[in-house]
């Protein structure tokens, strides 16, 4: 502090200290050695939980994809749905996603836009009640997480096994899928199929024989 020039005055009307560096020297020094420890382990965890890399975080994704290959006689029809959110943790396994059935849109080709906009009201509307039952959900998690190594950028088939829920309908659900690491990003891609019956999407008995059963579904997200 330069000479004449005044200490700052706290709220209280008290001159505030002038810290220097032997102050803060001496502060450290006067502090008893259990403290320290504390207070050094305390700083080492927060370093660690910071630190860069896949280890012991929890990846989150906003911009999933799941794609919808249905299967008729009457031919195939082509669905996406982009509106996907969830997470993995790689501590633990755990895997968790939510998806917007409102989103899902029909994109067969060569189709006319309008032609697959009428029928993606009809499904949402008819078939997977989206008003109703607007969310779809999967919780689970990975089996054999120790053979997967997120500090090595690789393709690793995983084992997981969880609840989806559809349609107000909760069923148990096991797969192996892809999680792939890509420096610290990760891409986790599965495929599976659903029958409609299982979670009571009912169709109308006179569209039966011209209509589906199963539904191919492609998984994939990248988690950062």
């Amino acid at each position: 502090m330069n000479k004449g020039q005044e200490r700052p005055v706290s709220t209280t009307g008290r001159q505030c200290p002038v810290k220097t560096h032997k102050n803060i020297i001496y502060m450290i020094a006067s502090i008893k050695l259990p403290m320290l420890t504390k207070l050094l382990t305390l700083t080492l965890m927060t370093m660690l939980c910071v630190a860069p890399g896949l280890s012991a975080r929890k990846l989150t994704h906003k911009s999933g994809k799941v794609e919808f290959k249905l299967h008729a006689p009457m031919g195939d029809i082509h669905a996406v749905n982009d509106d996907i959110a969830g997470f993995i943790n790689t501590e633990d396994g755990r895997l968790s996603y939510q998806g917007n059935v409102f989103s899902i849109r029909i994109v067969t080709e060569p189709a006319p836009g309008q032609i697959n906009k009428a029928t993606t009201d009809r499904f949402q509307n008819y078939y997977l009640e989206t008003e109703q039952y607007p969310d779809a959900f999967f919780d689970g998690r990975i089996l054999n997480l120790k053979e997967v190594s997120f500090t090595k950028d690789g393709k690793y088939p995983v084992h997981v096994r969880g609840h989806i829920t559809i349609h107000g309908e909760r069923k148990e659900i096991a797969e192996w899928s892809v999680l792939e690491v890509r420096g610290k990003q990760l891409v986790f891609k599965t495929d599976f199929v659903l029958t409609l019956s299982d979670y009571n999407i009912r169709v109308p008995e006179f569209v039966k024989h011209i209509f589906f059963k199963e539904v191919a579904v492609a998984v994939e997200c990248h988690l950062h």
